[in-house]
């Protein structure tokens, strides 16, 4: 395992919540690996799916914990992160230099639009430009597979909060987020990498380059699998093709019967 710490030059890591095996965080994988993210720290299970990563995945270690206090308390001590930063997502037309409030609601940090008496203050998020990376060191995001918001959970353990604005949708409700999860972390971690000068992938045309690493006997076991389905699926195409003819000429022989009957 990576000891981080002992590192001078700053690092950036992710915590993100796994409750299923079935989970995917592949494009997330390949977002955190396009950006030299190395570490990410799961709360709940480690194995999930990684469709979407293209090979990504293969270059991150995946450290999971049971609890949030202890996945936290990994980051500060082991990776010697000294702030967690929790994304919120994207927020149309929120560019206030003095930042939005936070508050708990349905279980979740989320920017308060409108703020009600019964919900919780959990702090300030600020506009990813606005936010000073570069004084932070060793630095942790953590985000949610949801469009906005942070699970209670995880939020409980940041220092702090940030999102991105754009240019809202001109309607008579509130405007909803227009991008992704994905797109928003992509835009943190440049932000990150940037003002960290942690080093990006190079480009092979118009995409982040993932160098090739040697295979493993799990990478063996999976074109086994892969192999053995695409088998099992062209049998079972010439099975229904094998059908589909023998039906033909049995209600081709049942007309000449009725026929000559």
């Amino acid at each position: 395992m990576e000891t981080p710490a002992s590192n001078c030059s700053p690092k950036i890591y992710l915590m993100i919540e796994n409750p299923s095996k079935s989970t995917s965080l592949g494009p997330i994988f390949r977002c955190a690996s396009a950006f030299g993210v190395k570490i990410i720290v799961v709360v709940g299970y480690a194995q999930c799916s990684v469709d979407g990563s293209h090979g990504a995945s293969r270059h991150l270690e995946i450290i999971p914990f049971p609890t949030a206090e202890q996945a936290s308390q990994y980051l500060r001590d082991e990776c010697g992160c000294t702030s967690i930063i929790g994304l919120l997502g994207a927020a149309p037309g929120d560019y206030s230099e003095d930042g939005s409030l936070v508050v708990a609601r349905n279980a979740l940090a989320e920017l308060s639009t409108f703020q009600e008496e019964a919900e919780v203050v959990l702090g300030t998020s600020y506009p990813i430009h606005c936010y000073d990376f570069s004084k932070t060191g060793n630095t942790c995001i953590v985000l949610s597979r949801l469009r906005a918001g942070v699970q209670l959970t995880l939020a409980q353990h940041c220092d702090a909060f940030i999102h991105v604005p754009h240019i809202p949708l001109h309607c008579e409700t509130v405007p909803p987020p227009l991008l992704d999860i994905h797109s928003t972390l992509s835009i943190a971690l440049f932000h990150a990498s940037a003002s960290l000068c942690v080093t990006e992938r190079w480009f092979n045309g118009h995409k982040y380059d993932v160098e090739n690493l040697a295979k493993t006997q799990r990478d063996d076991l999976d074109d086994m699998k892969s192999l053995y389905r695409l088998e099992q699926k062209q049998g079972l195409e010439e099975a229904i093709e094998h059908a589909l003819d023998y039906n033909s000429l049995a209600a081709l022989l049942g007309a000449g019967d009725d026929e000559s009957s």
